[in-house]
């Protein structure tokens, strides 16, 4: 390498601190400790994630290049590096929750020593103490598995391996710091970040007074005139096309979620705060390669949509244009962060489709379109774990298409059909359903509120009713709506139970074993006395499949 090169690292952590340092070798190694053996890191990272000497940042005339030495992983951009990797403008490097930015210049002339005869030598600032020691951590349960990449050694061997290393068998995480009652970045407080810091002079500049206000409608041209002089100011963004394109587009916009919302192969978006963006394309998982600048704009992004604050106790959940169920968290539930989750609809599988989830055999299949099209009562329950909306969105998707329906939605995950959608977190959702006198109802996870007019929606004149309800069994399921109906009418249980006996005709148990939900029986209730279960499909234990008891159905004779 020819002149000296400074190179700045510029280092942020989830709960908003943020600290660069600069250097001027060649060579700069990253891990957990101070120490190594023959050696010493220049960046001590603490996290249950970040191995002894996780990577090098290798500095040369042609740029840096990011080197994994570790076993759990080093990520740019939210991509996995299995080799040694060039850093481009505006590229991250993610270290378990530490996200690294990179850029290099060349040094300015050293000073002269002050005393003649007296060498200095130049250390650089390695003292990044974002948490205290290990030892005086508090540790919590998690339910995160370290990813064990296979390891190309592409720098000679390895040291031995060190236990210290190794991925926890059970891993933890640590709150390193105490819960703000506040969002990260209060609004009488400047932003510690320097990405932040822009955002936060630009969207003031158009017009957002407090803290996740949103800017106001603005050109490209302007916002990003603005976001270049803006950026100018700060020496780890000056020169970088990529910060001022990224600031542009949040005031100008909602940021990374454009291309995001766009991509109609994308299923659903998680949003922490400036954190990695998590997506999720049908089954499959995997990170965006931007994010937000800072918390403040996720804040912002959200009231753009719904003309709405997102204060630190927010729990929204609301419909976006184009069907997209919005979920919002605030800071007091995500102290780094708010959080932002969307979902895009979509649409139910017909009962007996090769991917409906949970399948069922042409016979059950049968039976549940003859139910549908005879306006019965269907009760769809299931355990915490079993998932209840596929199956009872695909019995929805047999209503014939000349009757009238009305959902009443609790939760983002219920796929697109053919109905009036109502908001089930109102009061008395159900009433107002029945007040729309349409043919079929669609009731989902059954709330203590629908529980005086839950009858009424079984048999109401020309249709049916099909509802959800979380129960381990269907005597468990009968007795939970039994007490709901007792206690919203005054009724003796015994009474209440005799009365869903006439109400209802099927119940459908699902369950979720081996990694899948799928359906283990299917009863009738059998209207006279409390109700007799008479049970129409059962799962063999031997073959796991759902077969015929051979039992007739009364509702269908």
């Amino acid at each position: 390498m020819g002149a000296a090169v400074k190179t700045d690292v510029h280092i942020s952590h989830p709960d908003g601190a943020a600290r660069t340092l600069a250097f001027t070798q060649p060579l700069i190694r990253i891990g957990r400790v101070e120490a190594l053996q023959g050696a010493r890191n220049d960046i001590v990272l603490s996290g249950d994630g970040v191995s002894k000497e996780h990577a090098h940042l290798v500095v040369g005339d042609d740029g840096i290049t990011v080197v994994d030495r570790s076993r759990n992983g080093t990520f740019v951009n939210g991509v996995l590096v299995r080799q040694p990797h060039r850093l481009q403008p505006g590229e991250a490097v993610e270290i378990d929750r530490y996200v690294l930015r990179c850029s290099a210049a060349p040094a300015s002339p050293a000073p002269a020593p002050v005393r003649a005869g007296l060498e200095i030598e130049l250390v650089p600032n390695d003292d990044l103490e974002f948490v205290p020691p290990e030892d005086e951590l508090p540790r919590f349960d998690g339910s995160e598995q370290p990813f064990d990449p296979p390891h190309d050694d592409l720098l000679g061997d390895l040291p031995p391996d060190d236990p210290d290393d190794l991925p926890p068998a059970n891993p933890v995480r640590r709150d390193e710091h105490p819960t703000p009652a506040q969002p990260p970045h209060p609004r009488d407080e400047p932003p510690r970040d320097p990405l932040a810091a822009a955002y936060h002079a630009l969207a003031a500049e158009f017009g957002a007074a407090a803290w996740g206000d949103p800017p106001r409608a603005a050109a490209w041209s302007s916002a990003l005139a603005a976001a270049r002089r803006i950026t100018a100011q700060h020496p780890s963004l000056a020169g970088d096309p990529v910060w001022p394109e990224w600031l542009a587009r949040e005031v100008c916009g909602v940021g990374p979620l454009t291309a995001l919302l766009d991509d109609t192969t994308v299923t659903a978006i998680t949003v922490h705060g400036a954190g990695p963006i998590e997506v999720r394309r049908g089954e499959a998982h995997e990170r965006a390669a931007a994010r937000f600048s800072c918390p403040e704009a996720l804040a912002a992004t959200f009231a753009r949509w719904t003309g709405e604050r997102l204060e630190g106790d927010a729990d929204v959940t609301c419909a976006l244009p184009g069907g997209v169920s919005l979920t919002a968290l605030g800071t007091r539930l995500a102290p780094a962060g708010p959080v932002l989750h969307l979902v895009r609809p979509r649409p139910a599988l017909p009962l007996g489709a090769s991917a409906a989830e949970p399948a069922l055999p042409p016979a059950a299949v049968d039976l549940l379109t003859a139910a549908v099209r005879r306006g019965l009562g269907i009760i769809v329950f299931g355990d915490a774990n079993a998932a209840l909306t596929p199956l009872a969105a695909g019995i929805a998707a047999a209503i014939p298409d000349d009757r009238s329906v009305a959902l009443v939605a609790r939760t983002a995950t219920w796929p697109t059909i053919r109905a009036v959608v109502l908001h089930g977190f109102h009061p008395h959702a159900l009433r107002r359903a029945l007040r729309l006198h349409v043919d079929w109802i669609l009731l989902e996870e059954v709330h203590t509120d629908d529980a005086a007019d839950l009858c009424a929606a079984a048999r109401h004149p020309g249709g049916g009713l099909v509802c959800t309800l979380r129960a381990r069994s269907a005597e468990s399921a009968l007795a939970r709506l039994a007490a709901m109906v007792a206690a919203a009418t005054d009724a003796d249980p015994i009474a209440a139970r005799a009365s869903l006996a006439h109400c209802f005709d099927l119940l459908v148990d699902v369950r979720h074993t081996g990694g899948r939900s799928r359906v283990h029986a299917i009863a009738e209730l059998r209207p006279g006395g409390r109700g007799e279960l008479a049970e129409l499909f059962t799962l063999k234990p031997d073959s796991q499949t759902l077969e015929s008891t051979h039992v007739d159905c009364h509702a269908l004779r």
